[in-house]
């Protein structure tokens, strides 16, 4: 029985005829096999002569192969391609992009195997596969799924290119739909996906394309992201672009984001700054943060994989002075979708293992960079740089021997700020026995009064619940996750926020304050409202003033997404 399904394989990155790219599909020497297979019959979707976009995906042509069927169409390399069926293979393959450096992958059924990326190796990537069980025919598909399929893999999306040749178009121009572009000039950012607006899959991750409307007329110029919703990520704003000129270079971006965290006068306050914070600095999906000695750059975008190394690179030179002629660079990857596996995610690029402790003001935490769980691509550094303006603005407002009880406490930095500034108790809540015990480790190190400090370990919930009526606090910090669990028991920001103001507002003295702050990058703008209604439904009046975050972490008024968080000062009449 044949299976008739679209093969979406794509073109090189040459201008070619479908011609001459049937050809390819169809060589006349039989392609070499890696699993054996009838041969393929295409049906022609375009006319005769017309060419094919360089690099694109040809999701127009129709073939039909049996079920599972894979190839191999790179019958130019003198070496014997490897066979895919085996209990012990080892491949060396070539990919478009792989991201990660290393991995483990488990397979369903059973087996795994286990890549490494090869040395010196650019775009094309080659790669190292060692399988572990007939697990072979499986490898091709993971690496589709990590948005590096196999140049000559047809079944799932490998290039038709050559020796030589390259894989992708070098790049040129996107036409969007009218909606995307309405949203571009307002300011947006980002591109998404519709159904109206080109398919940029002739590019490779990281290209510079210019984007343009329905008619022709230029939007400015774009990253390709390439992912299932963001297509590409503004490199220069749309009314710049208009004005013309030369885009800044990265090296100019980088040092302008310094600029600006020198004019907010925020060297030599603290250690432990965000450098570059994404699109509000220019440097859309990358960020970079100062914990101690240390730099770590965090990608979030495939669209800045080409150019990471850049940033570290001038951070590194322009730190020289503070950091040493070598600071530890520390990498981490969060990029979405990420394929299956334990993929190395977290890795020192360059430096000395880094030092775990930063500062601010004349208090010390203790941080974790990620590289003890080099796999976790989400690593919990426990110390937020971010709220460090709260943490400033609740040192102003305490009450000299007031009382205090700080909410998902975590690793005690808004306790320690309560008691630097002079609170007569304060009490953290978190349900982690381990964030609590560093909790304590931080104020000891901090010199700060551990006698008038109290560790709880219990859900929030109930121990809001469990209060005595008549307790009452001079202040209280709310800064929970975005969702949590605890025990079979579910909770969520955005549906259990109110009930936990509410319960807070309770229980909050005259005059006295709560500070609630909330990620869920989704509700953005609506915390205020929130708090309104959890005053009313304690039957409580309060004056709410918004909180924002850190100098360092500014954010665009046109991409509320690019937001830290939400925070809001909550005082009770």
């Amino acid at each position: 029985m044949v299976l008739r399904m679209p093969l979406c394989f794509r073109a090189p990155g040459i201008p070619l005829s479908i011609e001459e790219l049937l050809a390819r599909v169809q060589p006349a020497r039989a392609p070499r096999e890696l699993v054996r297979t009838e041969r393929l019959r295409f049906a022609r979707t375009r006319g005769v002569g017309e060419p094919w976009q360089p690099g694109a995906p040809l999701r127009e042509l129709r073939g039909e192969a049996p079920p599972g069927a894979a190839f191999w169409l790179d019958d130019t390399s003198s070496a014997p391609s490897p066979a895919l069926v085996g209990a012990e293979l080892e491949l060396e393959l070539e990919l478009a992009s792989l991201p990660w450096p290393s991995g483990r992958v488990a397979v369903r059924g059973g087996g795994s195997f286990t890549f490494e990326r090869l040395e010196g190796s650019a775009d094309p990537v080659r790669a190292r596969f060692r399988c572990e069980g007939d697990v072979g025919r499986r490898v091709l598909a993971w690496c589709a799924q990590a948005g590096g399929a196999v140049v000559g893999d047809l079944a799932h999306g490998g290039s038709l290119a050559r020796a030589g040749e390259p894989l992708f178009a070098a790049g040129g121009s996107l036409r969007v739909s009218e909606a995307a572009a309405r949203a571009i000039s307002r300011g947006h950012p980002w591109l998404t996906r519709d159904k109206e607006s080109e398919d940029e899959g002739r590019f490779a991750f990281g290209s510079l394309v210019a984007l343009r409307d329905p008619e022709g007329r230029t939007l400015g110029p774009a990253r390709v992201e390439g992912g299932p919703q963001l297509v590409a990520r503004m490199w220069v704003p749309t009314e710049r672009a208009a004005a013309g000129g030369k885009p800044a270079s990265v090296e100019e971006r980088v040092a302008r984001a310094l600029a600006r965290r020198e004019r907010a006068k925020l060297a030599g306050a603290t250690d432990a700054l965000r450098l570059v914070h994404g699109e509000a600095d220019g440097l859309p999906g990358l960020f970079a943060d100062r914990f101690g000695g240390a730099l770590r750059i965090l990608v979030a975008s495939r669209a800045v994989l080409p150019i990471w190394e850049r940033v570290a690179a001038v951070l590194a030179q322009h730190l020289r002075g503070e950091l040493g002629e070598e600071p530890s660079v520390v990498l981490v990857l969060q990029l979405k979708p990420q394929p299956p596996g334990e993929l190395t995610c977290v890795r020192l690029i360059s430096g000395p293992p880094p030092a775990q402790v930063v500062h601010e003001g004349p208090l010390s935490f203790s941080v974790e960079l990620g590289l003890g769980e080099p796999t976790r691509p989400h690593p919990g550094v426990g110390f937020f740089p971010d709220q460090r303006a709260n943490r400033a603005r609740l040192q102003e407002r305490v009450r000299r021997d007031g009382r205090y009880l700080n909410l998902f406490a975590h690793t005690g930095a808004f306790s320690a700020a309560l008691l630097a500034g002079g609170a007569g108790e304060v009490v953290s809540v978190d349900l982690s026995a381990p964030y609590l015990a560093r909790l304590e480790q931080n104020l000891a190190q901090s010199g700060l009064p551990l006698a008038r400090h109290t560790s709880v370990k219990r859900d929030v919930r109930r121990f809001l619940a469990e209060l005595a009526d008549d307790a009452r606090f001079d202040g209280i910090v709310l800064d929970p996750p975005t969702a949590a669990s605890a025990g079979r028991t579910f909770w969520s920001a955005r549906s259990g926020m109110e009930e936990l103001a509410a319960s807070c507002l309770r229980h909050l003295a005259p005059g006295g304050f709560l500070l609630a702050s909330s990620n869920d990058r989704r509700a953005r703008g609506r915390l205020a409202a929130t708090l309104d209604a959890a005053a009313r439904a304690a039957g409580v009046a309060i004056h709410a003033t918004p909180s924002p975050p850190s100098a360092d972490f500014p954010r665009l008024r046109e991409f509320p997404e690019g937001a830290a968080f939400e925070a809001v000062w909550a005082v009770r009449s």
